[in-house]
């Protein structure tokens, strides 16, 4: 193995023995899938050892470099397929070729660190012979550059990637849950350790979660460990606390985003789950896992308990509060103008505002008069919004500035609504950002602030809604992507590129009749309200559509 040790570059040794993460599974998946295999596999590889960060048909994690295809294609620098191995005297007597599970046949991709060294494969196998085009070649070529570009990037959160580099290359076997390929006990807690520091020093958002379910026989707690981790954020971490319980650290989750997935997670799996704010962090790791066995503990059956905010704030639409399981009347709050600052104060990305800009705004007669207003305003504010039981400030005045901790048990719409990037990946998550968007941001209200961040919010709202039908229709769900792009309404019409993909959502599923009369209505709109004519592609769309009707 010296011939294959001069060809071998480092960067495997840095994510060897390591568990098992999305952004691989999923290309072996599409790769199993794509070339109708029963095996696919991201293998890395050392001068002794062929070890697989991500398998998909088989619960193996690694296997003898001596027999292994992997290294042949690494050798010879280049993608290699075997097609009939029962036939190839090379390889006839291997024990997965003569015996279980009698291989035939083998294509693989050499992967290359960004310093040109090889350190591994994406392959695939099948049990009978079979050809591999160039086109099948080609495609294969294309996952193991996606995979290239993904060894070379880590989407571990800090925490995990401190619990890893802490230890050496022995002791990193005892971090990894090998049946299930997730963290281990002791290290996902210091995993919750860590993240629990992180979030109390900079008031990031931090949920955990604990699902208990049955898992059976290796090959299911494998499966369920895999359909766990791809409903995970890449910088959340999934691991394995007792044989059937899994803890999930949700960094940046509230607990309404906690809760959505538990309870997705609950229709999959069954079982219970619990969901709590992270634990005091001077605990330690025996006590963290008694307090949440007791927190599991209080659920029963099928069921999932979820500590709720306490205080809720509703924004789209008409302005609400709520506190606990009560709506907060209007006339608790004196005026219109302390409502309004709540939302001012809600608004603010930072939930930190300038006294002197709050003053600028409420109270524009400056002086000492206006001090007064703004400090009786935050009174009664703090008298408002403070649960029975809960002794955390929910204003505090910092240096000139008015500021809401981030630890208050506040749930607020229009935070959890901006926590969905515009360029969002996930349908679910840009589903649930659209979902909360009820109405105008402050409907009723007209102060220039309000009118400002209510264009910049229906802007955010439509270009959600455009991300969400274009991710719909790329991947062939033309009903979802007329379902989301109806989502605007007539407020969207402005946005041909969006109409364009309603429109041809309606004319892959063989409604051109609607596509004819929502042109007709778009057109006026656009002349009346817009002073503008429809683009050539919805003329376009549109006059195929008269031509399906006649």
């Amino acid at each position: 193995m010296d011939e294959l040790g001069s060809l071998l570059g480092p960067t495997c040794e840095a994510i060897l023995d390591s568990p098992a993460e999305e952004r691989f599974d999923r290309l072996t998946r599409l790769a199993r899938r794509c070339f109708s295999v029963p095996v696919s596999l991201l293998t890395l590889i050392t001068p002794d050892r062929q070890w697989f960060k991500s398998a998909q048909g088989t619960t193996l994690i690694e296997s003898p470099v001596e027999i292994s295809f992997c290294v042949h294609a690494l050798r010879a620098g280049r993608s290699l397929v075997l097609s009939n191995l029962d036939q190839d005297e090379r390889f006839c007597d291997y024990p997965i070729v003569c015996g279980d599970p009698h291989v035939r046949f083998y294509a693989g991709v050499p992967l290359r660190a960004p310093e040109g060294k090889l350190v591994g494969t994406l392959c695939i196998l099948d049990q009978k012979p079979r050809e591999f085009s160039e086109t099948d070649m080609a495609a294969l070529q294309d996952l193991a550059a996606c995979a290239e570009t993904e060894l070379r990037a880590s989407t571990w959160s800090s925490s995990e990637q401190a619990v890893w580099e802490s230890a050496d290359s022995e002791s990193r076997r005892s971090l990894v849950d090998l049946p299930t390929r997730s963290w281990s006990s002791p290290a996902i807690l210091d995993i919750l350790r860590r993240e629990s520091l992180r979030s109390a020093e900079h008031g990031r958002p931090l949920m955990v979660l604990l699902l208990e379910t049955e898992v059976g026989d290796l090959e299911e707690a494998r499966a369920k460990a895999e359909e766990l981790r791809r409903q995970l954020a890449p910088y959340q971490a999934l691991g394995r606390l007792s044989e059937n319980q899994f803890l999930m650290v949700l960094a940046e989750a509230n607990a309404e985003r906690a809760a959505a997935l538990a309870s997705n997670l609950l229709s999959q799996t069954g079982g219970r789950a619990c969901i709590l704010e992270p634990p005091a962090t001077d605990l330690a790791a025996d006590q963290v896992q008694h307090l949440l066995q007791e927190k599991l503990s209080a659920s029963s059956g099928t069921s999932l308990s979820v500590e709720q905010p306490k205080v809720r704030v509703h924004s789209f639409g008409p302005f609400e509060v709520w506190v606990g399981s009560e709506q907060v009347a209007a006339g608790r709050f004196k005026s219109q103008k302390v409502r309004m600052l709540l939302a001012y104060l809600l608004g603010s990305r930072d939930l930190r505002c300038s006294e002197e800009v709050l003053m600028d705004e409420f109270w524009p007669q400056g002086g000492d008069s206006a001090r007064k207003s703004l400090r009786g305003a935050l009174s009664t504010l703090r008298t408002i919004l403070r649960p029975d039981g809960c002794s955390q400030d929910p204003l505090e005045r910092q240096a000139g500035f008015v500021v809401m901790p981030r630890q208050f048990p506040l749930w607020s719409d229009v935070a959890e609504f901006r926590s969905v990037p515009t360029d969002a990946l996930e349908e679910s998550d840009l589903k649930r950002a659209l979902a909360l968007y009820r109405g105008p941001y402050l409907e009723g209200g007209f102060e220039d602030w309000a009118l400002r961040r209510r264009d910049q919010l229906h802007e955010d709202y439509l270009q959600l809604a455009c991300r969400l039908t274009n991710l719909a229709f790329a991947r062939g769900d033309f009903e979802e992507s007329a379902r989301a792009a109806e989502l605007v309404g007539e407020e969207g019409w402005e946005r041909q590129e969006l109409v364009a993909v309603l429109f041809r959502s309606w004319l892959r599923l063989g409604r051109p009749e609607q596509v004819v009369k929502r042109f007709r209505e778009v057109k006026a709109a656009l002349q009346s309200d817009f002073g503008v004519e429809p683009t050539l592609e919805l003329l376009e769309l549109y006059h195929r559509a008269e031509i399906a009707l006649s």
